[in-house]
This record gives structure tokens, C-alpha cells and sequence, in this order.
């Protein structure tokens, strides 16, 4: 055999070799980060088995995977970078484990792990979050990552995807704990008699209202969440000390607009009288009756 043919035999059977690694394993190479499209098959029943996507349609999770991308990574590679804000990335683990860790200020041994048939990194889509922790891989790890905004299309498309969704962040994430403890502290005065809205001030810095953006700047007046609060207030909301709060209206009250002045809102429309001067309750709109009294 000459020469020139051996070249030749070695030259396709590399090409051929070279073909094979491509077909199998990659399609886009990134140092430790190998990416190739998701199978319809294998990927639609890894979703069936992870909540809360199993609650999407079979024509859902069909029409996701063709927006999302199977990753690999080697052990130790970063999936997610701590302090990172431009990657929303949410990834499912389908294989592999992965160490979840404060890499900047975390103690040693804090860390938590996640295993296939999870996701991680939802917080960073669905808050606009920067990542609290770096991802790191423990050992052969694929994924499937999910664009945040793509996953965020989830919500409004399934009613039961949000549903699920909702549970998973209030028992994980700890998303409804200030709104718990804020609950809890109120029903306690309203059980008392009374009502304290500086003791109740803390917690409710803790739930970062939207409509109330700087409610725990201390040098910042929120001028558009006090224009919002003012404007729903009945216009004699200033000659009132404090008010009272009932579900059980008198029968002599049950037709104010008989006997009481009406009050007009700016913005929300409410029922309201004055019964005297300084003196009127208004319709909470859920049963109760807030009476007013100075």
C-alpha cells in the first residue's frame, strides 16, 4: 500500500472519528461547557417528573423544549457565578449533582446541594436578582437551561405551573415569611382591642411593598406611594385620632344614607358618613365597619 494511501485512509478515518464526537456528544463547545439540543422525548419525561413542571400541558413542555438547551459540565465547572446579573438563567438538573455555596462570605460546610430531578436559580429570573451563590458541578453534570424570560412566560401561560410554582417558593424560598409574621402581628392587636402602627412598622418594611418602594429609606419621602395612600383617604381623614374597628354594624346604623353625611374619596370609591363632627365609619368593602372616633 503506498504511501499516499495510507495518508489517505488516516485522513477519513479521523474526519470519521471526528464526525462521531460531534454527532454524539456536541454541537457548540465552550471550555468545560458542552451544549446541544434537547431530545423531545427524554426531555418532555424529565419534565413530567419535576414539579412544578409536570403541571404543564403535554403541548407546553413540547413547545418549552424547543426554547431550551441540554448543558454539560465537568466536575468542578461553574454553572453560575456568584454576583452575576446578566445570566437568568433557571437549570434543571437531569443528571449529576451540584454544590450551591456562598463563595465570597460563606461560612465553611454551608452549602446545600442539588441533586438531579431539581432546578436552581429561579430566584435570578423571577426577582431580577444577582446570584447569591455560585453553582459548581460535583461530578458529570447535565442540565437543561431555560432562559429566564422564557420561564417567566410559564406563569402567565399556566394557571397550575404558578400555582405549584407559588408553593415551592413559600416552603424554599421563604418568599411569604415577612407576609406571615406581618399577618400574624396584626390579627394579634386586632385581638387586643387596638391597633399599633409603629409597632407594626418593621414588619412591614420587611415585606419591600412595590407600592411602597422606600418605606425603609430613612432619608428618601416616598412622594408616589403617598400620593396613592392620600387620594383613597375620605376627606376628613385629618380630624380623626383613632378608629374602630367592628364586623357587627348596630341595626340603627344599617341605613347611613338616611341619617349621616356622605364623605367623599378622591380616588377609591368607599362608603362613608359622618356621623358627628370628627366622628364617621366607612364600609371595608369585606364585612367590617371601620368607625372612626376622636
Amino acid at each position: 500500500m503506498s504511501t499516499d494511501t495510507k495518508k489517505a485512509i488516516a485522513a477519513r478515518t479521523a474526519m470519521a472519528e471526528g464526525l462521531n464526537v460531534i454527532l454524539k456528544d456536541t454541537v457548540v463547545a465552550l471550555g468545560r461547557v458542552f451544549c446541544r439540543p434537547v431530545l423531545i422525548t427524554d426531555g418532555s419525561r424529565m419534565l413530567e417528573q419535576i414539579i412544578p413542571f409536570r403541571y404543564l400541558t403535554p403541548q407546553q413542555r413540547e413547545a418549552l423544549l424547543e426554547d431550551v438547551s441540554e448543558e454539560v459540565y465537568e466536575p468542578d465547572a461553574v454553572l453560575l457565578e456568584q454576583g452575576d446579573r446578566s445570566d437568568n438563567r433557571v437549570l434543571l438538573v437531569i443528571e449529576g449533582s451540584v454544590v450551591a455555596r456562598d463563595s465570597v462570605g460563606g461560612l465553611p460546610g454551608q452549602s446545600s446541594i442539588v441533586r438531579a430531578g431539581h432546578y436552581i436559580g429561579e430566584r435570578a429570573a423571577l426577582f431580577g436578582e444577582p446570584r447569591a451563590v455560585e453553582v459548581r458541578a460535583l461530578d458529570h453534570v447535565r442540565v437543561l437551561a431555560i432562559p429566564g424570560e422564557r420561564f417567566l412566560r410559564l406563569i402567565h401561560e399556566s394557571t397550575p405551573f404558578a400555582q405549584a410554582l407559588g408553593g415551592i417558593l413559600r416552603d424554599k424560598q421563604g418568599i411569604f415569611a415577612a407576609f406571615s409574621r406581618f399577618r400574624v402581628a396584626l390579627l394579634q392587636q386586632v385581638g387586643r382591642g387596638s391597633v399599633d402602627l409603629e409597632e407594626l412598622l418593621p414588619l412591614y418594611e420587611e415585606l419591600r411593598p412595590a407600592l411602597h418602594p422606600y418605606a425603609s429609606s430613612p432619608h428618601t419621602l416616598d412622594v408616589g406611594a403617598l400620593a396613592y395612600a392620600v387620594r383613597r383617604l375620605p376627606d376628613n381623614v385629618t380630624r380623626t385620632l383613632s378608629f374602630y374597628l367592628t364586623d357587627a354594624l348596630p341595626a340603627l346604623y344599617t341605613n347611613p344614607e338616611e341619617r349621616f353625611i356622605p364623605v367623599t374619596t378622591a380616588a377609591r370609591r368607599r362608603s362613608v358618613y359622618e356621623m358627628l363632627q370628627g366622628r364617621a365609619w366607612c364600609s371595608s368593602g369585606t364585612g367590617f365597619r371601620m368607625s372612626p372616633i376622636s
